[in-house]
């Protein structure tokens, strides 16, 4: 059974960047913090490229983390509209993915809106039915 690679938090990695600018060796650093001292190289130099976005996360890149409404939209589309459709031309596609986010935006409901658009629209109202009998 092989070895899990362990995660360190951003506070971890920030305490031990800490250490290092205080003037402990890596090697000290490392082995305090029970780290291999490539670890911590690659950290102290990701800190020093941009400190605010330096750890952003375990192991999540920035790009992934919306990436989930993408590939919804997308899938949406694809079942929605391209499963029953043929696409001519790239004009063609163009024009009918124009219409279908022009409906995926006023006409839809969404779930995630409590069974609203995302563009608001009155509500309208029906009238009462009455049964004649």
């Amino acid at each position: 059974m092989g070895l899990s690679r362990r995660k360190f938090t951003r506070e971890f990695k920030l305490a031990a960047i800490q250490r290092l600018e205080m003037g402990a060796s890596v090697a000290e650093v490392s082995r305090a913090f029970e780290v291999n001292p490539n670890l911590l190289h690659r950290c102290r130099h990701e800190f020093r490229e941009g400190p605010g976005n330096a750890f952003p996360g375990l192991g999540k890149r920035h790009w992934e983390e919306g990436r989930g409404g993408a590939e919804r939209w997308v899938g949406s589309c694809r079942r929605k509209l391209l499963d029953h459709m043929i696409v001519f031309s790239q004009a063609h596609l163009r024009r009918l993915v124009r219409e279908y986010l022009r409906h995926y935006h006023a006409d839809r409901t969404h779930d995630g809106l409590g069974k609203d658009t995302p563009e608001k629209r009155p509500v309208e109202r029906r009238e009462p039915v009455s049964a004649k009998w």
